[in-house]
C-alpha cells in the first residue's frame, strides 16, 4: 500500500517552532540558506511534517528519524525496517505531497506536484525538454488542452526522475511518458526501450484544482516478481494531513 498525504506548508508560528525542533543540524543549516523568509518557513514545515510522518510509521520520535542522502540529494532512511519503507516528498507553492510505500521492499518511489499557471513560450519549453514522442503527442492535443497536457506530462516525468533519485543527471527527454491529461498516466519507454518501462507503475493524483500531480513506482524484484506486468497494481490512499 502507498499512502499519499496532501498538506499545507502554511503553519502557525507555534507549530512551525515545534516542527523546527525536530530537524537535524544539516536540515537547520539548509533552512537558513534561502533569502526569502517564506521559503525558509516552507522548508522547515516540509521537513518537519516529513519527520512527523516517518516517526509515526517507524514508531519513534520525529527528531530520532535517521536520514541519509543519495549522490544527487534524494533523502532516504539510513536503515530500512522489516518489509521496507520508501518515501518521497514534493511541493509547489504552499501545497506539499508526501508518499510512503509500506511493504514493497526496495521499491523506488517518486511523487511530484506542479501548480498549473499560464506560462509564456510553452511550446519552446516543450521542444527543449520533452522527448520527440512527447512533443508530437502534445502538439496533437487540442489547443485548449495543451496547458493541462504540459503540466500533466511534466509532473509524470518529474515523478519518474524523483523515484530514480537522479535529479538533473537524467535528461527529461531521455524517456517517454503519456501526455494526454485526460488519459491514464503511463511510462512508455526508457531510453527508447519500451521493455524497460515494464517494471514501472505511474499514476496521476487528484490533489485539488489548479495542480497536476503524479506518483511513480519502480517495483523491486521481490515480492512482486511473480506478477505479470499488466497485473501490477497498488492501493493508493490519498489523505489530507492536518
Amino acid at each position: 500500500m502507498i499512502q499519499v498525504y496532501v498538506a499545507s506548508l502554511r503553519r502557525e508560528a507555534a507549530e512551525l517552532a515545534a516542527l523546527r525542533a525536530t530537524l537535524a543540524p544539516e536540515e537547520l543549516a539548509r533552512a537558513q540558506r534561502p533569502f526569502d523568509p517564506l521559503l525558509r518557513e516552507r522548508f522547515v514545515a516540509g521537513r518537519g511534517l516529513l519527520r512527523r510522518l516517518l516517526g509515526a510509521a517507524l514508531d519513534c520520535p520525529p527528531a530520532e528519524v535517521a536520514l541519509r542522502y543519495g549522490p544527487h540529494g534524494k533523502p532516504m532512511l539510513a536503515e530500512q525496517p522489516a518489509g521496507g519503507l520508501s518515501f518521497s516528498l514534493t511541493h509547489s507553492q504552499d501545497l506539499a505531497l508526501y508518499a510512503l510505500a509500506h511493504g514493497l521492499g526496495a521499491a523506488q518511489l517518486g511523487v511530484d506536484v506542479e501548480a498549473i499557471r499560464p506560462r509564456e513560450r510553452m511550446e519552446r519549453i516543450v521542444r527543449r525538454f520533452f522527448s520527440a514522442r512527447e512533443q508530437g503527442a502534445w502538439l496533437a492535443l487540442e489547443p485548449a488542452r495543451r496547458e493541462r497536457g504540459f503540466y500533466a506530462c511534466w509532473a509524470r516525468k518529474e515523478a519518474v526522475i524523483k523515484a530514480l533519485g537522479l535529479g538533473l543527471a537524467l535528461p527529461l527527454g531521455s524517456f517517454d511518458v503519456s501526455v494526454d491529461p485526460d488519459a491514464p498516466a503511463r511510462l512508455l519507454s526508457m531510453g527508447g526501450d519500451a521493455a524497460a518501462s515494464k517494471p514501472w507503475w505511474l499514476r496521476d493524483l487528484s490533489v485539488g484544482d489548479g495542480f497536476a500531480a503524479a506518483l511513480a513506482v519502480h517495483r523491486p524484484p521481490y515480492p512482486l516478481a511473480a506478477l505479470a506486468a499488466d497485473a501490477f497494481e497498488l492501493d493508493v490512499v490519498l489523505e489530507a494531513l492536518a
